[in-house]
């Protein structure tokens, strides 16, 4: 009676260990201003001995008064390569399009050196910095391309009992020209387990 959480140890992965998590939310209201909104997150890791596999993908889309005012869809693959407990090395390769911003398409290559501060059956939390390029084509025509200096978190953390789980995920970036002072994308959120499959999250996003 006095047992109040058993966690099984895993010092080292010795077969696939799967996570990930899907988050949908819709607004539709019928108003002075009819709003319909759509967001689709998905995100899901695997790790097979030293390799670890992340992948995440998003689509928003938001009309106001049958105007669209968002439209994006992104995509992100990265490549672990653990070099000890903590340590690793990671790739990635991203891609995001919108039919709204200036930016149309943008496409990123990075890598870097990352730090495992802990994963278990609690949470994980890890940190990674990363030489990206950005490669961009515009709305109106033209194309450039930058360098810039990424930060990247992932973190989640189970509480009483699983029942919370407090996550955030994100990237801030330093772009090497003068004319972007930074680039950010992160959310932060709380999801409450309704069952062994679902769950209800509020979430807050700042890009």
């Amino acid at each position: 009676a006095a047992v109040q959480q058993i966690l099984p140890p895993r010092p080292l992965v010795e077969d696939w260990v799967w996570s990930g998590s899907a988050d949908f939310a819709v607004e539709y209201e019928r108003a002075e201003k009819d709003v319909e909104e759509f967001d689709v997150d998905l995100r899901t890791k695997a790790r097979h001995g030293d390799w670890r596999h992340n992948l995440s993908a998003s689509y928003d889309r938001e009309s106001k008064d049958e105007v669209e005012t968002e439209d994006s869809v992104g995509a992100e693959y990265a490549l672990d390569r653990f070099l000890d407990e903590h340590w690793f090395w990671q790739g990635k390769f991203e891609y995001e399009r919108d039919r709204i911003e200036e930016v149309a398409i943008q496409r990123t290559l990075g890598s870097g050196p990352g730090y495992q501060f802990w994963d278990n059956e609690l949470g994980a939390f890890s940190l990674v910095s990363l030489l990206n390029r950005h490669d961009l084509a515009f709305a109106a025509g033209g194309k450039e391309h930058l360098y810039a200096l990424g930060f990247k978190w992932d973190y989640n953390r189970f509480l009483l009992g699983k029942r919370f789980e407090l996550f955030s995920h994100g990237e801030l970036g330093a772009p090497f020209v003068d004319a972007i002072d930074y680039k950010l994308e992160s959310d932060l959120g709380l999801r409450y387990k309704l069952n062994s499959w679902a769950s209800l999250h509020l979430k807050g996003e700042w890009d």
